[in-house]
C-alpha cells in the first residue's frame, strides 16, 4: 500500500500498549508545572508541609524563575491574599529557611510577593483532603507509635502518615 506525501514520516508501532490514566496523568501534570516555572513539582504538591497549614491557606505559589543557565537562587512568586502581603514581607526570611531546607540546597534566593483577592486565590488552591477518622482502638495504637514526639509538625506529619496507613490496611 503506497503512502501519500504528507504520512512519509509517520510511524506506528503496534507493539505499544494503552497507556493508564494514571501513569499519564503526573507526566501532564510536570509539563504544566514546567510551563508555570516549577522544575520542582514538589514545592506546590507540598507548599503546606512546606510553610504550615495556616499560611497555606493564605498563600499559593505562582511560579519559581531561575537566572539562565543556574538551578539555584531563584526568585518564587507567591501569590497571597491582601492582608497577608505585610506578613509575608516580614516572614520572609523563615521561609526561605524552610523552603530550601525543604529542597536541600539554596533553590531560592528570593521571594516576590503579589496580593490576589481571597475568592480568586481560593479557586486556584488545591481542595484539601478530608480528614480520616480512626476507630478508637487503631487511634490509641497510633498514639502508642507516635508516643513523645516534641516537635509539634513532625508529630501532625506522622499523625497524617499513620491514618493514611490504618485507613489503607482497612481496605
Amino acid at each position: 500500500m503506497a503512502k501519500s506525501a504528507k504520512n512519509k514520516n509517520v510511524t506506528f508501532d503496534r507493539r505499544k500498549r494503552a497507556s493508564r490514566l494514571n501513569d499519564l496523568v503526573p507526566k501532564e501534570a510536570r509539563r504544566y508545572m514546567r510551563k508555570m516555572g516549577f522544575t520542582q513539582t514538589e514545592i506546590v504538591t507540598h507548599w503546606g508541609d512546606i510553610v504550615g497549614q495556616s499560611m497555606a491557606e493564605r498563600t499559593l505559589p505562582e511560579r519559581l524563575t531561575f537566572p539562565r543557565g543556574k538551578r539555584n537562587k531563584g526568585t518564587l512568586y507567591i501569590a497571597c491574599d491582601a492582608g497577608w502581603a505585610l506578613e509575608l514581607q516580614h516572614l520572609q526570611p523563615l521561609l526561605l529557611e524552610r523552603i530550601n531546607g525543604f529542597f536541600g540546597y539554596k533553590a531560592v534566593a528570593k521571594i516576590s510577593v503579589s496580593q490576589t483577592p481571597q475568592s480568586f486565590l481560593k479557586k486556584r488552591m488545591p481542595q484539601a483532603k478530608k480528614d480520616i477518622v480512626l476507630n478508637d482502638d487503631d487511634q490509641k495504637q497510633l498514639t502508642a507509635l507516635i508516643g513523645n514526639t516534641k516537635d509539634d509538625d513532625m508529630r501532625a506529619i506522622l499523625e497524617r502518615l499513620g491514618k493514611a496507613v490504618f485507613a489503607n490496611e482497612k481496605k
